[in-house]
């Protein structure tokens, strides 16, 4: 009977352990055919690099990797909204939700960069609400205002494989982002967005934090994901975008190290990029980001268990 019962303790012990495992936001990739290693991360676009308790392993990564690969290159695709926005006519916001909405708009504490809001669409408008009401929510700001440094993940690494002259790639153009927000909406009609629009300003503007266990779980490196879940019907467009970016990922895996970011829902699901790999004949392995109390961040245990080239790491300096 004791005997007995340290098989199951065993057992639940081994199971634990591998769905912790399995709950990790980083993944490699590997070929039989290739001696390349390559790895994929998804993160949260809300939560700023200053807050991550990683930050040394990903850069460590980032020093032994050749590509990046990322949704887009977020810092230059920054000048070109810029450009559209400024070409853009007025949207005469001001008549269509009314003088009391527009004013709380141009409060920081309901949008996080009101210069804008005279040139965006009523559905870029929607998302940079619900955005602000995420970050709200789960208290992400004041978490991060301190910080000094204002990126975001995919901001931190595209500025880093700039700053050494390092290639990247992007999975799509600005003007294909735009065409999948605009595809979000085209069931909406403008009544339906100015009533979500309005909705969320007043919920902003009562709005209090609470812990959100998901942001908090990104901070250590976790998520929970669903592979037996396939994407549901109104979400074609999201399962398209992963199959274009399946190309371009797999046409340069066998070719050298790369380090891949994409938002953390297009690595969930039947449909998402980490089953869509193993489909092609990739073997995925989940890399613990093993965070230890004497802050060296399990650097060390990263590159060991996971056949870093050592010979092609390098002191990593903060870029700020």
């Amino acid at each position: 009977m004791k005997f007995k019962k340290i098989i199951i303790l065993f057992c639940l012990s081994f199971v634990n352990f591998i769905f912790s495992q399995q709950n990790t936001i980083l993944w490699q990739i590997s070929s039989p055919n290739s001696s390349y290693k390559s790895f994929i991360l998804g993160t949260n676009h809300l939560v700023q690099y200053d807050s991550i308790k990683y930050k040394k392993i990903l850069q460590n990564f980032f020093a032994n990797t050749s590509t990046l690969i990322t949704e887009l290159d977020n810092i230059k695709q920054r000048k070109a909204i810029d450009s559209i926005m400024l070409n853009r006519p007025n949207n005469n916001l001001v008549d269509a939700i009314g003088k009391n909405y527009y004013e709380n708009l141009k409060n920081d504490n309901i949008l996080e960069n009101p210069n804008y809001i005279d040139k965006y669409k009523l559905s870029e408008l929607y998302l940079k609400l619900l955005k602000s009401y995420q970050i709200k929510k789960c208290n992400i700001s004041s978490i991060n205002s301190k910080s000094e440094n204002p990126y975001n993940i995919e901001d931190f690494a595209t500025t880093y494989f700039n700053k050494n002259k390092q290639e990247i790639i992007e999975l799509e153009n600005l003007k294909e982002q735009l065409s999948f927000i605009e595809n979000i909406f085209k069931n909406y009609s403008n009544k339906d967005l100015i009533d979500s629009i309005k909705k969320y300003i007043d919920i902003l503007n009562r709005q209090k934090s609470e812990k959100c266990n998901y942001i908090n779980d990104f901070f250590n490196g976790k998520f929970t994901y669903d592979f037996t879940r396939n994407y549901g019907a109104g979400e074609s467009d999201a399962k398209n975008r992963n199959l274009k970016w399946l190309d371009i990922i797999t046409s340069n895996l066998n070719k050298k190290n790369i380090f891949i970011i994409v938002g953390i829902d297009h690595l969930d699901t039947k449909d998402g990029l980490l089953e869509l790999l193993k489909a092609k004949g990739y073997t995925i392995n989940p890399v613990e980001l093993k965070i230890n109390d004497n802050k060296d961040f399990g650097l060390n245990h990263v590159i060991k268990n996971n056949n870093m080239p050592v010979n092609r790491q390098q002191k990593v300096d903060t870029i700020y």
